[in-house]
């Protein structure tokens, strides 16, 4: 049976604070949404299947704790391996309002003193700092409430189905999502498979999860920035493809740090992603070297296409869709 919004939270009228200058303020959304069910939790924050009262239309809700300094100081100096900022999500999806590359935000509001449980995760594995913010966060008193358009799906759970063209096809919309992202100085910071949405009616890819942004204002070291948005954009190649067969050699690269071919995919790449990279390319030679006699999976990508994309992106990659060249 569907919930009624405000069994989750002890709803009060939101507060606008002083500073929020957005042409779309928090909205009061009591009794708009009922709860279908849910679909996902993390350490902070639930997301629901919601159906709009007045349409039947159905949306994704995310409810989480936030620090009141969150909505009190926006565009704050964080410490980048692991504070968030709940209103970097805002902007941002004030920017990229109507873009279909991007998951759409509705509506969100904030409410204090809510009766909202998050169910438990198990972080003590997480750094120390990390821990403690994470504790942090979870005891604080400020609920937002953010009401986001759906996906069908996620990467994460078509990739192994895709053929070639497909795999190129979904790089390419990905690669440019990223890049047009990084163009408004933003870094993603928790781009993975689990994270880019896709829609079956338009045969479109989404950047979804604007929960780790952060921009560049808020990075004291701007030519680090720079570089980490290359890193996100090889971190897409890196995620898409089966990795396990090689884990057990990317904490140490000495077997590959004086081999030509592997110092050529160094320069552009992280250790991690150089020697994965160097197995797909040249796996007789990664056997040899290693010992290893696993098998190369690419994904539906020939070891051409991984060629060319260590070398040049994803921009010379070409597919054939009813003999037209996309």
């Amino acid at each position: 049976m569907n919930l009624k919004l405000d069994s989750l939270t002890n709803f009060i009228f939101p507060i606008i604070m002083d500073n929020m200058k957005l042409s779309n303020q928090a909205i009061n959304m009591k009794d708009k949404y009922s709860i279908i069910k849910e679909i996902n939790h993390g350490m902070i924050g639930t997301v629901y299947l919601v159906e709009r009262l007045t349409d039947r239309k159905h949306y994704a809700l995310k409810i989480e704790r936030v620090l009141e300094t969150d909505i009190n100081a926006p565009k704050r100096k964080l410490n980048i391996e692991y504070e968030t900022d709940i209103m970097n999500e805002i902007y941002f999806c004030e920017k990229i309002k109507d873009d279909e590359r991007f998951c759409q935000l509705i509506e969100y509001d904030f409410v204090k003193d809510a009766e909202y449980k998050q169910k438990y995760t198990d972080f003590s594995n997480l750094p120390s700092e990390l821990r403690e913010y994470i504790e942090e966060v979870s005891k604080s008193h400020w609920v937002c409430r953010k009401v986001y358009t759906l996906i069908d799906t996620t990467l994460k759970q078509i990739k192994d189905s895709l053929n070639r063209n497909e795999m190129i096809f979904m790089l390419k919309q990905v690669y440019n999502s990223i890049k047009y992202l990084h163009s408004l100085d933003y870094l993603h910071r928790d781009l993975h498979t689990g994270n880019i949405g896709y829609i079956r009616k338009t045969n479109q890819y989404q950047i979804i999860d604007y929960g780790s942004l952060i921009h560049i204002d808020q990075y004291d070291d701007k030519e680090k920035f720079r570089s980490l948005k290359n890193e996100e954009l090889n971190d897409i190649v890196f995620y898409i493809c089966e990795k396990k067969y090689i884990k057990k050699f990317m904490k140490d690269e000495s077997l590959f740090a004086e081999i030509d071919k592997y110092k050529k995919i160094r320069k552009r790449f992280s250790k991690e992603q150089s020697i994965y990279l160097y197995y797909l390319i040249y796996t007789d030679e990664f056997n040899k070297l290693t010992g290893n006699e696993s098998v190369l999976k690419v994904r539906g990508l020939t070891k051409e296409d991984i060629h060319i994309i260590v070398n040049d992106n994803v921009s010379s990659l070409t597919i054939s869709v009813d003999n037209r060249k996309l």
